[in-house]
């Protein structure tokens, strides 16, 4: 059985599918399972393998759902196979069980739209900081794999539609793009996403244009909020990578929920009301 979890477990983590595994890595007296027994909890609470069934089972895959719902990773935890009236969870094995539940959540994306010098950056930085990588860039000479090491590279326009499909609650897009009129045309598309990050480079003047434009378009200045602009927290970076590291620090304070970086065009449109 264990063989068949350890299979399906890098099924799922190839696939960046959200999931629970949960060992039991002691045991003490009468127990359903030894040691090494395995399952796999899935945030809905449907499973594969067992540790035991009953309500040991039961009472670890609520454990994990709860995990789930409130963002934890880790956590051992024991259970007393007895009467709850004896401070058990109402199982009558008599004996007791250390069970570890480990939750790998379907990882962060960085979506680079854009792939010239600050967006092949961008790329690098974010896969050296653990996020999946998608760059899309239409132009033939720069859409080249090897530019953006294991990033994932759409060879199409930035502002192509099928690019929504990339998107998600856990993608930060960053639009970096050649050209003003293709940024337009980008957030114009990805502004009402469900991106949790949307950062635009560009400089102040840049930025208040094309939101003028888009909010002449009806875009409403809540949506336009989202948008971190000018992208990154401000470090003075001028280089490519520089710029990268400033953009990709900014998402991690998105992530972690920290301060907000200030210089950013949704801030200073903020303080100004």
């Amino acid at each position: 059985m264990s063989k068949e979890i350890f299979k399906k477990v890098s099924e799922l983590l190839n696939q960046g599918k959200p999931f629970a595994l949960l060992t039991v890595v002691s045991v003490k007296g009468s127990t359903p399972r030894e040691s090494g027994a395995k399952m796999i909890v899935y945030p809905d609470g449907s499973t594969e393998g067992t540790i035991g069934g009953g309500a040991l089972e039961s009472k670890a895959i609520e454990d994990a759902k709860r995990m789930f719902n409130e963002g934890q990773r880790t956590s051992l935890l024991h259970y007393k196979l007895v009467e709850e009236k004896h401070g058990g969870i109402g199982a009558v094995c008599g004996g007791e069980s250390d069970v570890f539940i480990e939750v790998f959540e379907k990882p962060w994306k960085v979506l680079v739209m854009g792939g010239g010098h600050v967006g092949e950056a961008v790329a690098k930085v974010a896969q050296l900081s653990g996020f999946e990588v998608v760059v899309t860039e239409g132009r033939e000479e720069l859409a080249q794999n090897e530019r953006f090491g294991g990033a994932k590279l759409l060879k199409c326009s930035p502002s192509n539609p099928d690019i929504l499909k990339e998107i998600d609650s856990k993608t930060a897009v960053v639009v970096v793009t050649h050209s003003h009129n293709l940024d337009l045309e980008v957030l114009r598309l990805v502004v009402g996403s469900n991106a949790f990050y949307i950062g635009a480079i560009g400089s102040k003047r840049k930025i208040a244009s094309i939101f003028s434009i888009l909010e002449k378009e009806g875009i409403s200045k809540e949506m336009l909020d989202r948008i971190y602009a000018p992208v990154g927290i401000d470090i003075g970076a001028e280089t490519p990578a520089e710029i990268a590291i400033s953009i990709i620090a900014e998402i991690i304070s998105v992530c972690r929920e920290k301060v907000p970086n200030p210089a950013s065009m949704k801030y200073l449109m903020k303080a100004k009301e």
